[in-house]
C-alpha cells in the first residue's frame, strides 16, 4: 500500500476511534446491533440480532457480518465498524475453533447452533 494512503487511513482510524467504541467480539459470537438510519428526513432505529460468522480487520474498512435467522430462512447482514450510528452488543460468547464459520450457511436451525463459551473460573492458590 503507498505510504500516502497508509497516513491518511491512519488519520482516520485515530479519528474515528475517539468516536466510536466497540467491545471485543469474535466469529461465532451472539451480537446485538442497533443502527439508526436517516432517510429522506426520517429517522429510525433497526435492530438485529444474530450470530458473528465472519469478522475482517482491514482498518477503516474493517466490518462484520452477522446471520439472523428468521421464520422464512437466514438472513446475512454485513456491517462496518467505523460508523458513528451503529451500537454493538454481545449478548453471549461462542465456542468456535474456526475464524470464518460460512459452513453454518448449509446447517439447519438445530444443528448450526454453537455452544456458549463458559466463563474461565479463578482458582485461588492455597499459601
Amino acid at each position: 500500500m503507498h505510504p500516502i494512503v497508509k497516513a491518511f487511513e491512519a488519520k482516520q482510524m485515530e479519528e474515528f476511534g475517539k468516536k466510536v467504541t466497540h467491545p471485543s467480539f469474535k466469529a461465532g459470537d451472539t451480537l446485538k446491533v442497533t443502527v439508526g438510519i436517516e432517510e429522506s428526513g426520517k429517522k429510525w432505529v433497526q435492530t438485529c440480532e444474530g450470530v458473528c460468522i465472519a469478522k475482517v480487520s482491514k482498518g477503516i474498512a474493517s466490518n462484520f457480518t452477522l446471520r439472523r435467522l428468521e421464520a422464512s430462512g437466514a438472513i446475512e447482514m454485513r456491517f462496518p465498524m467505523f460508523v458513528e450510528g451503529i451500537n454493538i452488543q454481545v449478548l453471549r460468547r461462542g465456542k468456535v475453533r474456526r475464524a470464518k464459520l460460512f459452513y453454518l450457511k448449509h446447517c439447519s436451525r438445530k444443528s448450526g447452533r454453537i455452544k456458549e463459551l463458559a466463563p474461565k473460573r479463578h482458582v485461588a492458590q492455597a499459601a
